[in-house]
């Protein structure tokens, strides 16, 4: 073979995965979830479930952020929470 063919071949760039994000009525459910376990006597697995959610909805943090928070990460005067993002960088969200 005289010539090299694989610079002549184009190769498909992966699209972007779009985010969908949750509606009302999805967060409303997910909540309710969390109330039913409060209300049915386990109170302490619905008020964490809870925390979580409401974490994750309004602060926007990835799972391996939430996982490695730790209480004094939480400043409760100010609102925000010290998460430890991709490559060790180190963010506030709240």
């Amino acid at each position: 073979m005289p010539e090299n063919p694989t610079p002549k071949i184009k190769v498909a760039k992966p699209k972007d995965k779009v985010i969908k994000p949750y509606t009302k009525e999805e967060v409303s459910r997910m909540l309710a979830v969390c109330d039913k376990d409060y209300e049915s006597n386990a109170k302490f697995l619905g008020s964490r479930n809870r925390a979580i959610a409401l974490v994750f909805l309004d602060a926007g943090v990835r799972l391996s952020e939430l996982t490695g928070m730790k209480m004094h990460d939480v400043n409760t005067s100010n609102g925000n929470i010290r998460v430890m993002g991709k490559e060790r960088n180190e963010r506030k969200v709240g």
